[in-house]
């Protein structure tokens, strides 16, 4: 995207799902700060305004079509960008540049949990293996970090004050956002009922707290986290300028 000083807004090739209007997808396209090139062999009216999600970083925003090649793809432009967007669109644009770059991408985990000590411990173990870590205090504050920025997880409990983990989920899983976040629940109750109620309402792994609980957590984050999207296309978009 251009600037009015001259300045280009760098942009990072994404391979993966991308929906627009929920009935238009696309598998490819070069996202920056200020917008998006899919890649697509149907595209949209010029000036037509359309809803654009990437459903593996949780992202929905609406966005204006400014370049449209038929049989190509069109170029999208971000329209009414707040904070909490701005904030997530620039999380992923620095993990493509890491992945472009050749750098190791670190998995940004959110911990959240009533217990300080436990989100300590969770937080120096995972550091420690490499990752980087986000604390939540409670299911609001959850939910508060998840409209502010991407996570490759998140690891929570299920007795939280404000929102209880198990409100947490239903609202993940019925957000458009957010409905493909991986989570991991864990709890100091693993009887049947808890761990089926936990996972009906939307968890994806259920792990018991107990003396092995940091080692059960990292080995299930280092399986589900072991591949690294592929950041390289075969087809170069157009430059951004073109459409903007």
């Amino acid at each position: 995207m251009g600037f009015a000083d001259g300045r280009k807004d760098e942009r990072y090739r994404f391979n993966g799902e991308i929906i627009v209007n929920d009935n238009l997808f696309a598998s490819a396209g070069d996202i920056s700060l200020g917008g998006i090139y899919i890649k697509s062999s149907a595209t949209m009216k010029m000036g037509g305004y359309v809803t654009v999600t990437i459903p593996d970083y949780g992202l929905t925003v609406k966005a204006e079509v400014k370049y449209r090649k038929p049989g190509h793809g069109m170029g999208l432009h971000f329209k009414d960008l707040n904070k909490e967007l701005k904030a997530r669109i620039s999380d992923i644009i620095q993990n493509l540049k890491a992945q472009a770059e050749g750098m190791a991408v670190k998995p940004v985990v959110l911990v959240a949990d009533n217990s300080k000590t436990f989100r300590t411990q969770m937080k120096r173990r995972l550091v420690a293996e490499g990752f980087s870590v986000v604390e939540a205090e409670d299911g609001l504050d959850v939910i508060k970090k998840m409209n502010m920025h991407f996570f490759h997880a998140v690891l929570m409990g299920l007795d939280m004050d404000r929102i209880d983990g198990f409100e947490v989920l239903r609202l993940i899983r019925k957000s458009p956002e957010h409905k493909n976040q991986l989570v991991i629940v864990t709890s100091d109750l693993a009887d049947i009922y808890t761990v089926d109620r936990a996972m009906t309402a939307g968890a994806d792994h259920f792990v018991p707290k107990g003396e092995n609980v940091l080692d059960e957590v990292l080995k299930r984050l280092t399986t589900l986290l072991g591949t690294e999207r592929s950041v390289k296309g075969e087809e170069e978009a157009p430059p951004f300028d073109d459409f903007i």
